[in-house]
């Protein structure tokens, strides 16, 4: 059978002018058709655009993009059942391919069945091709109730879009680039879910999944870059291999995880300095508590070029409204407790730079697998309210390794954070550098029966300088520094380069003049100690828990002032060394 066309729409008097064959191959194609006839299970209409469709060979089909852009509303076949619909079901080939004009498309399907509650399953293969047989081109798929991706599911596209959060037919794409609105049309808007062994290849573009709940178990490679987005409305754009995602204030999602990464999330490295290759991880709750849950593996395959070219980057954003084309977050959601996890779930790897930033806290533990970061790793806790925690840990004899820089951080937290790296039973690698900073809150190094091993240097801070007027008693305000412990205990050993350790007490500045005063500064609690365990520190090791008075605005006042805090220094049937 030739190609037919379906149009957006038909008047009565257009259909009695067809010609009887005609009008029978129309009449065929247009009711709903036997499983054997098609690889989808429904019936399209073409909402816009322009879309001829091949439905002739039994569980395959081809349908002919001959526009930029195009939408397919679906009917599903499975009206009356229970449960998922069986939309693609095992076996069953779709093909999606370019006008012979086209040097790329862009197609939504939107799958919308009678109750629309139901997921739809997608089993089979999904291929997209430009007019010459290469693969290309960008193949949406939207359903209120959910969307999974079956074990025996094949994707081999140019890129892929999977949503629950409505997609309106007013989205612009482009070569390389989309701007679409998502946003909950349905109150009960499902989860994308893929399973473990479904094989997505987006090979020359981006894959996003934008629902309330994203489950990835699957193996994804992008050639270019993922976002995986979890909220109830979302504005996204895409360009040139950068997201910007923006999630309006209230429209987070009221799922506990949001996301749930357990699969393979990869692709080729940068090819050359301009390359943008990037995964974007990134879910805002609602009015809950929400903790990000990941694991498996994320990130790009080993560089094959110089180091100039980054090999990619991760960007992990809990609770934060919106993420920018760069990564930097936006303002934070009102009165959100957003974590992040990595590696509670299962062994973990991260191939590329990670950067996590969160309104709660943000964990790696190694306790029931390895996990390992190929290059820095950056999280930081930010207006949190809880205790805003940001530890690296390994236990239960497994090892968490970073080859490249740490850097912890916790600011704006309602308490006194816990900034800290612990191999507790486990062990801790890092070859670069390690910069932890708790504020007021405690910075620390621990070891028991395990090995944490610095090569770099390591710095500590619990310090935070003065500041501007605070008029509490009438003077600006006294500060006392946080804690800074390095501790090795039973079997536990700590060695590090360098070791600076700072908890240096600011007095704020008197700047209002009058009969104000500046803040008195104290410092703070340093301790080393060596129960049973040993420090040993390859180069230079400094503490200093200095204290100082605020400043004085003019001769009518006067300063703050300093109180030296504590150094600590404790071997108990341990070792404690320098060089």
């Amino acid at each position: 059978m030739s190609p037919v066309a379906y149009p957006m729409c038909r008047s009565n008097r257009q259909s009695l002018l067809i010609s009887s064959a005609v009008l029978a191959i129309a009449t065929a194609i247009l009711l709903p058709q036997k499983a054997s006839a098609q690889a989808f299970q429904g019936t399209p209409t073409t909402a816009a655009g322009t879309v001829a469709y091949d439905r002739a060979t039994p569980g395959i089909e081809t349908l002919t993009i001959n526009s930029p852009t195009a939408t397919i509303n679906w009917a599903p076949n499975d009206v009356q059942g229970a449960g998922n619909i069986n939309f693609l079901p095992t076996g069953n080939s779709a093909t999606y391919r370019g006008g012979a004009e086209l040097t790329d498309f862009t197609v939504l399907n939107r799958i919308v069945p009678t109750d629309v509650t139901r997921r739809i399953e997608l089993n089979g293969t999904v291929l997209s091709q430009l007019a010459g047989g290469a693969t290309g081109g960008n193949v949406w798929f939207y359903s209120p109730g959910g969307i999974v991706i079956g074990a025996s599911a094949v994707f081999d596209v140019g890129g892929l879009l999977l949503s629950s959060i409505d997609v309106p037919n007013g989205f612009t794409a482009s070569t390389n680039a989309f701007s679409a609105v998502f946003s909950k049309s349905v109150p009960t808007a499902g989860s994308i879910q893929i399973a473990s062994g479904a094989q997505i290849n987006a090979r020359s573009n981006y894959v996003a999944l934008v629902a309330p709940r994203i489950e990835q178990g699957g193996n994804i490679q992008v050639n270019g870059s993922a976002a995986y987005v979890a909220a109830d409305q979302v504005a996204m754009t895409m360009n040139q291999g950068l997201f910007d995602i923006q999630v309006p204030l209230g429209q987070g999602t009221s799922d506990a995880n949001g996301i749930v990464h357990t699969g393979t999330t990869g692709g080729a490295s940068n090819a050359t300095a301009t390359d943008r290759h990037t995964i974007y991880m990134v879910a805002v709750p609602k009015n809950q508590a929400l903790t990000m849950l990941l694991g498996g593996s994320v990130g790009f395959a080993p560089l094959a070029t110089t180091a100039a070219v980054e090999n990619g980057q991760i960007i992990l954003s809990s609770g934060f409204n919106s993420v920018v084309a760069a990564g930097q977050p936006g303002s934070s959601e009102a009165g959100s407790n957003a974590s992040i996890e990595i590696g509670s779930q299962s062994a973990s790897s991260f191939t590329s730079d990670v950067f996590g930033v969160a309104t709660g806290s943000l964990v790696a533990d190694a306790l029931v697998g390895d996990v390992s970061f190929s290059g820095d790793l950056s999280l930081s806790s930010r207006d949190s309210i809880s205790t805003g925690n940001v530890a690296l840990e390994g236990e239960a004899g497994h090892t968490l390794t970073v080859g490249g820089y740490v850097t912890l951080s916790s600011t704006g937290s309602a308490f006194a954070p816990h900034i800290g790296i612990s191999a507790n039973g486990g062990n801790v690698h890092i070859v670069g550098d390690s910069d932890l900073s708790a504020g007021l809150g405690t910075a620390s190094l621990f070891a028991y029966n395990g090995s944490l091993a610095i090569d770099g240097a390591a710095r500590l801070h619990a310090s935070v300088p003065g500041g501007g007027l605070a008029a509490t008693d009438g003077d600006s305000a006294d500060v006392t520094a946080g804690h800074v412990s390095v501790e090795a205990d039973t079997g536990g050993s700590i060695t590090a380069g360098d070791l600076a350790l700072d908890a240096i007490g600011f007095g704020q500045d008197n700047e209002g003049g009058g009969d104000l005063s500046g803040g008195d500064g104290t410092g703070g609690a340093i301790d080393l100690l060596a129960y049973g365990g040993t420090i040993r520190v390859n180069g230079d090791l400094d503490a200093d828990a200095e204290g100082f008075g605020g400043n004085m605005s003019d001769l009518s006042t006067h300063g703050g002032t300093g109180h030296g805090g504590s150094v600590f220094l404790l071997a108990s049937g341990g070792t404690a060394r320098s060089r």
